[in-house]
């Protein structure tokens, strides 16, 4: 598995999300969170010659987060540490 699929999909798990599926050849994750409400997201990446295009979409009780910029960043800043941390060895 890519590493920043292995990324993304540890992230997930520590934000309480279930793995759902993965597919290494096309890049995509899907997750479930069933907490106050039921969230699902769907993480895609697309590899580019020196860097990785990640897009994520999410929906709560299937109505799109399209207008919470909180969520994503929430996402991404988790996202971010744990890139860190696994790209410098620290656990």
């Amino acid at each position: 598995m890519p590493k920043m699929l292995q990324n993304i999909a540890s992230t997930l798990q520590d934000m309480g999300y279930i793995i759902g599926r993965i597919d290494n050849q096309i890049g995509f994750i899907n997750a479930t969170q069933f907490a106050d409400n039921v969230t699902e997201i769907t993480v895609n990446i697309q590899p580019q010659p020196h860097s990785m295009i990640v897009r994520v979409s999410a929906r709560r009780n299937n109505i799109p987060m399209d207008n919470d910029p909180v969520f994503y960043q929430d996402f991404f800043n988790h996202l971010s540490q744990a890139s860190f941390l696994n790209t410098n060895s620290i656990y």
